[in-house]
């Protein structure tokens, strides 16, 4: 009877990536699992047999190593359906389970959906310590076989080394080790096990999202842009901008059920989401408490413009934003005030002046010219007299009421004026927020999208396929 350790080669061979559930962060695969050892009573010498170097026999009826995968955390541990061992004369055994596990994984949604995954498979004999079954790799081959590989319509294969590490095996209970000096946790007899861990490295395959949401996403931004081409009194801009905040949020919704529920990091893709929405939300709110109320105020709660307004929104700020300037000069309108009442003033003047009076024209007429009392020329001038007061209070009174008209026109057109200046400062802070929004959306989205560090790499499957296949390099 021997006593000695049984050196396990395990390698394992990627069929195909079926899903990297992202949600509840597991890997499943379907795997090979290529094993081969060496038993010394299944050696025989062809030459006694026919020439017989290799037969296939039922793997129940063997001994076989317990090799299963320790971070499996759906279905069976070990292969379930059992193929048929080749024995070789030379004692060795060969056995290539196939296998669909579904492995633990640990997502890092950072970058989604330009992000890579590394998941790990962990390989190992469930009681055997390493001096009883002693791991090696395949055929020295410390990498993933992709002989067989079937692409994936979302993952890209990177990489998948090897990794062997000792560590103590999972029956072992250190509560009860005792070594020969009777001191509790001695190493020097402290049993261990090996481990086979296999890195996958994963690569998303991002077109998919490109065109279902980034790019929809991208449109709905400079769709955003279309709220401030809409006048300043349209009220369609409160409802576009609302419609956009609707469809952002429905897009967050379908992007959160695709990633796990506590990630340790925002999504990429999400923050994209975010910052188009918190952008959108707060022209939403410049319209709504800026410039409508702008677009609305009135001289009775506004009479004037501030004159740092006039100066900024109307005056500086037009000219470099390509808007035209509707600033009026107050000395002009000053000038045309002092102008229409002089006019008035002329007017009363030319009837209340004292050449115009009854009194005048009469004494002119019976001093100067008549120079004698005559009763029939008396008594026409004293009915002229009487008709000319009747004009003269006429025409005060008419006088006062175009005074009065042209007070009420004036008013009118100052507050007229009033409310177009207000106007033009909201079209003025439209078109500012605009600019804003055009410049943060711009710089935003390319520092979000393009802080992804595998944004522009691209791979190439069929070269990595063929680098990681062992049929480049012969099976054992």
């Amino acid at each position: 009877m021997r006593n000695e350790t049984v050196q396990v080669k395990v390698g394992l061979a990627m069929i195909q990536i079926v899903q990297l559930d992202e949600k509840y962060q597991r890997l499943k695969s379907n795997v090979w699992l290529m094993m081969s050892w060496y038993d010394y009573r299944f050696a025989w010498n062809p030459n006694e047999f026919a020439g017989i170097e290799s037969i296939n026999i039922a793997a129940h009826k063997i001994w076989k190593p317990d090799i299963v995968v320790m971070n499996n955390v759906d279905g069976e541990f070990e292969a379930t359906w059992k193929p048929n061992t080749i024995l070789h004369s030379d004692g060795r055994v060969l056995w290539i389970p196939p296998a669909i596990f579904k492995t633990s994984c640990e997502i890092d949604v950072r970058y989604f959906p330009f992000d890579q995954q590394t998941c790990y498979m962990d390989l190992g004999s469930w009681t055997y310590t390493h001096n009883q079954v002693e791991l090696q790799f395949y055929v020295n081959q410390t990498n993933i076989d992709l002989s067989d590989y079937v692409a994936s319509g979302v993952w890209d294969f990177v990489e998948g080394p090897g990794d062997l590490r000792l560590d103590k095996p999972l029956h072992y209970d250190d509560r009860f080790e005792v070594s020969s000096t009777h001191r509790r946790g001695s190493i020097s007899n402290r049993p261990i096990a090996a481990r086979l861990t296999f890195k996958i490295v994963l690569r998303r395959k991002p077109l998919f999202y490109i065109t279902n949401i980034i790019i929809p996403c991208v449109l709905i931004a400079i769709l955003g842009i279309c709220v401030f081409c809409l006048p300043t009194d349209a009220g369609e801009k409160i409802t576009l901008s609302i419609s956009i905040l609707v469809t952002l949020v429905v897009y967050m919704i379908l992007v959160s059920k695709m990633l796990p529920a506590g990630p340790k990091s925002i999504p990429l893709l999400s923050q994209f989401l975010l910052f188009t929405f918190a952008m959108t939300f707060l022209a939403l709110c410049i319209t709504a408490a800026v410039i409508i109320n702008l677009n609305h105020r009135n001289p009775k709660g506004h009479p004037t413009v501030p004159s740092w307004i006039q100066g900024t929104f109307m005056n500086w700020l037009p000219p470099a934003l390509c808007l035209q300037s509707q600033l009026k000069s107050q000395t002009e309108e000053v000038q045309a005030e002092n102008t229409s009442g002089s006019e008035a003033s002329t007017l009363e003047d030319g009837f209340n002046g004292p050449e115009s009076t009854p009194q005048t024209c009469r004494r002119w007429w019976q001093g100067e010219i008549v120079g004698k009392s005559n009763c029939t020329i008396c008594n026409q001038l004293e009915s002229a007299e009487i008709v000319l007061v009747n004009i003269n209070r006429n025409l005060n009174t008419i006088i006062k009421s175009v005074e009065r008209i042209t007070k009420h026109v004036t008013a009118e057109e100052k507050e007229k004026q009033v409310q177009e200046d207000w106007k033009h400062v909201a079209s003025v802070i439209d078109r500012v927020q605009l600019i804003i929004f055009i410049c943060a959306t711009a710089c935003g989205t390319l520092i979000i999208l393009f802080s992804a560090p595998y944004i522009f790499s691209n791979i190439d499957q069929s070269s990595i396929i063929n680098k990681f296949s062992y049929n480049n390099r012969g099976l054992p």
